[in-house]
């Protein structure tokens, strides 16, 4: 029998990412097996416990689906003492959206043989079977063996103990109990429901002591809802409160924790009572790699809703979650009180920042709301230069005054007269009710006939006309695209308005909408139709940010081709197309680094990733030719410094460094990776590329005919007559263009179809296939299998290195007396060597 907390073990010096990790894409990664329970928990250290929701809660994948332990969901439950506990553990599985569903209990025996079996665990019945029949344990036969430290009993007990094993004294004070005893996690659903339904569904906190609420409950379970259910709405009050600090300190430790930034986003919100609203949106990356959204602040703002008032509310905000250090971008409004909002933020929290460093702070971190962008880009078409008409609302004036703003409005063409229309429509309950009526066919048949129409359309029943609102995005789009919809239903009803005998009761003949003003509302309908396309396409949680730019330009192209189809109607003005700029420096850092796929981009017209053949083709050509460099051009470079007799050591040096350089780097990264992130692997990189960097620029040059045309072309320049013409070798047969290009075309396929450079480059394939076949098996061997850790599990890769070693420690011919001598080699002697040689070959 395995060890009891084999199976429940943690380690904190483990890396919750290697749960999730996947070594490799190839087909090699299919060949894993599946990790055993204990391994999975293995990796699971405390903190990644302390979330907000079971779906941030670390994964256990069994048999392909999602799964938790229940302890981790149910924290503050006693622990249950059921026997089967000692040879297994209670799991929950999660659904496709995180919510938690159907108990299972995992057999930590047959766990311990990579051999898991999860049964479903409603009742205990399924799990003693199992451990009955497949491993021949049984339940123990007296109470205090039934402690969670209690030895199983012999496999040649057959039948579980007698009930007269129970003592008088328990019966007796069983029976004395008039309520069954409630099991603590039922309780807690039950709490959980009650709370949603009442928050969720806005029902009074006193709602619980209604009469005929608790007698509905008590119907279903009468002994149960005496046991849970509170009989005062205050202990409602309390319970929601003590969860709602509860998540709310489990929602700052997860975002201190977190593997990003903190980005927010906030906007004012007026609640229907008339309350103005602050709400806080936050965005970030847990520490188990997951993208969260959460709502982490909707509090009254009292006073202005200016920006600096803005700003102290967001800084309590900020302060209240700890996130002075973690904070991140800044998404708002283009309004000017959010620009002054960020303004005063980043001043309070970088109060040693000049004017000049503030400005570029609110230019990277000051991200603008795409949708607004887009909703200001629509009112400005419009609008035109009248912006204030729309911004006035006319049940605000008087008569008079309103009088003259329906004649503004009727200024803006057929959107103003249809504006002024709806309104007139929605404005009285009679109104609405002809208009109504006329859509359901309920109008008199004779009058009908006197205007000489007919109709009965089924599916406008119910339909009425939209009015369009100055806060609200696409709402102008809207109430033009129901128009349309209802054009028929609007003649009429504006015909039975004329009809009417009282002046006041009929519409204004100058709102009245014609044939024409029909037309151009639908040319309206075809300009403004992107704008609500690309609006609902941001809309949600997606990622989008790397489709904004994209975005932007296929709106302009739209414009450009809907102006040059009315041109003939626009009034002739000087016009030059916009360039499109945005000041979010991170806009151009997402749309280089954004993972979307080539499909979507080119449905939704944005950036394009090529997946064809010929792509495929380019991208391995130019990384075959950059990793192919080196192998190439340092044989070269050596074959100048040192000489034939000399040059052993340094290839086996140089091909030390080829070998064991790809086996150490795993290594590296995957320590790197555990306490400093993914990226530091690369960053190592990095500084040995600026360490060749400069090495290329400082270390003297070793080809030989260029040594030579160096010295000739210093002879030229030099007083000396006898040296005026000389020349190297180099310089006296420089080869044509097209003979370099012939030669640089027709050598490679000379190597391709010589004998023993095809068979040299066939065995580097094999020996460079096995290298990087053992990249992909060895994390599935000893990270997926065995559960070792991102940096351990690449150990095993030292073998190769150690090989390496003592294979060039044997090529080295001097040992390693000798390596001194030749790691430093006389430069200008092997260099003034071979320039004579070439010198005088050229003499000659």
């Amino acid at each position: 029998m395995p060890d009891k907390e084999s199976i429940a073990g943690t380690s904190s010096s483990s890396s919750f990412e290697t749960t999730q990790s996947v070594a490799g894409n190839s087909a090699l990664s299919n060949l894993r097996r599946t990790r055993s329970v204990a391994s999975q928990l293995a990796t699971v250290r405390p903190e990644h416990l302390d979330v907000a929701q079971p779906s941030s809660l670390p994964s256990l994948y069994i048999d392909g689906l999602r799964y938790v332990l229940e302890d981790w969901i149910h924290k503050k439950r006693r622990r249950s003492l059921s026997w089967i506990l000692r040879y297994g553990k209670y799991v929950i599985r999660l659904s496709d959206d995180g919510t938690a569903g159907g108990r299972y209990w995992v057999c930590g025996l047959c766990d311990a043989r990579n051999q898991v079996k999860i049964l479903e665990a409603k009742a205990t019945t399924s799990p003693i079977y199992h451990l009955n029949n497949d491993h021949h344990i049984y339940k123990p036969s007296t109470a205090h063996d039934n402690g969670p430290d209690s030895e199983p009993e012999s496999s040649n007990r057959t039948s579980p103990a007698p009930s007269s094993s129970v003592s008088v004294l328990d019966m007796q004070k069983r029976a004395a109990k008039r309520r069954p005893l409630i099991v603590e996690s039922r309780a807690d659903i039950f709490k959980r429901l009650l709370l949603g339904w009442i928050t969720d569904a806005n029902i009074p906190l006193h709602g619980v002591e209604h009469k005929l609420f608790r007698q509905l409950l008590a119907f279903l379970d009468d002994e149960f809802v005496i046991e849970v259910l509170p009989t005062s709405g205050n202990t409602v009050r309390r319970w929601i409160l003590q969860e709602f600090e509860e998540h709310t300190r489990m929602l700052k430790d997860e975002m201190n924790k977190a593997l990003s930034k903190v980005h927010t986003s906030f906007d004012m919100w007026t609640s229907p009572n008339g309350i103005a609203m602050l709400s806080v949106i936050a965005y970030y990356v847990d520490i188990a790699g997951t993208p969260q959204v959460r709502l982490i602040s909707l509090e009254k703002l009292s006073g202005s809703h200016g920006g600096e008032n803005q700003a102290i509310l967001m800084a309590k905000v900020i302060r209240k979650y700890g996130l002075e250090k973690k904070i991140g971008f800044f998404t708002a409004d283009n309004a000017d009180p959010c620009d002054t909002c960020v303004r005063a933020l980043l001043k309070m929290f970088n109060p040693r920042a000049s004017p000049t460093g503030l400005e570029g702070l609110e230019g990277e971190r000051r991200i603008r709301c795409v949708g607004h962008i887009l909703n200001l880009s629509a009112k400005a078409f419009l609008e035109g230069d009248s912006s204030d008409i729309f911004d006035s609302h006319i049940a605000e004036k008087d008569q008079k005054k309103e009088r003259e703003l329906l004649r503004e409005w009727r200024k803006r063409g057929p959107i103003g007269k249809l504006h002024n229309l709806v309104y007139w429509i929605r404005r009285n309950p009679q109104r609405r009710e002809l208009f109504l009526s006329i859509t359901s066919g309920k109008v008199d048949q004779s009058i009908m006939a006197e205007l000489g129409v007919w109709f009965v359309d089924d599916t406008l029943k119910g339909l009425m006309v939209k009015a369009d609102n100055d806060t609200r995005w696409n709402s102008v789009y809207l109430m033009v695209h129901r128009a349309l919809r209802l054009r028929d239903i609007i003649d009429v009803f504006c015909k039975l308005s004329l009809l009417d005998p009282k002046e006041e009761k009929r519409v204004s003949a100058e709102d009245v909408l014609s044939c024409e003003d029909w037309v151009v509302l639908a040319e309206i309908i075809e300009i403004l139709q992107p704008y609500l396309t690309y609006t609902k396409h941001f809309e949600g949680r997606a990622p989008r940010f790397a489709e904004v730019l994209p975005t932007m330009y296929l709106l302009k192209d739209h414009l450009s081709e809907m102006r040059q189809r009315y041109s003939s109607n626009l009034i002739p003005a000087p016009y030059r197309a916009p360039r499109i700029t945005l000041e979010e420096p991170v806009l151009d850092c997402i749309i280089v680094a954004a993972p979307t796929d080539g499909r979507e981009r080119e449905q939704q017209g944005g950036l394009q990733q090529d997946t064809g053949n010929a792509g495929l083709l380019a991208g391995r050509f130019l990384a075959g030719t950059f990793a192919s460099a080196s192998l190439t051009n340092v044989p070269g470079a050596l074959s100048d410094i040192w000489d034939p007799t000399e040059r052993g050591n340094a290839m086996a040096i140089f091909s030390l460094v080829v070998w064991t350089g790809p086996s150490l780097g795993p290594i590296v990264a995957g320590f790197l990776e555990m306490s400093k992130g993914w990226r530091w692997g690369f960053y190592v990189v990095l500084w040995f590329g600026a360490v060749g960097i400069v090495l290329m620029f400082t270390l003297p040059e070793t080809h030989a005919p260029t040594i030579l045309t160096r010295k000739a072309h210093m002879a030229r320049q030099s007083n000396i007559s006898a040296y005026k013409n000389v020349q190297s070798a180099a310089e006296a047969n420089t080869p044509s263009l097209t003979g370099m290009y012939k030669k640089a075309l027709t050598l490679p396929w000379i190597l391709l179809f010589d004998t023993i450079s095809f068979l040299c480059a066939l065995y580097m394939f094999f020996v460079y296939t096995l290298q990087y076949m053992l990249f992909s098996i060895y994390p599935i061997v000893f990270q997926d299998i065995r559960g070792w850790n991102a940096g351990v599990g690449q150990l095993p890769l030292l073998g190769q290195s150690y090989s390496d070693c003592r294979r060039d420690a044997t090529t080295c011919r001097r040992g390693i007396s000798g390596i001194r001598e030749w790691m430093t080699p006389d430069w200008n002697r092997g260099q003034h060597r071979r320039a004579a040689s070439h010198h005088s070959r050229s003499s000659q």
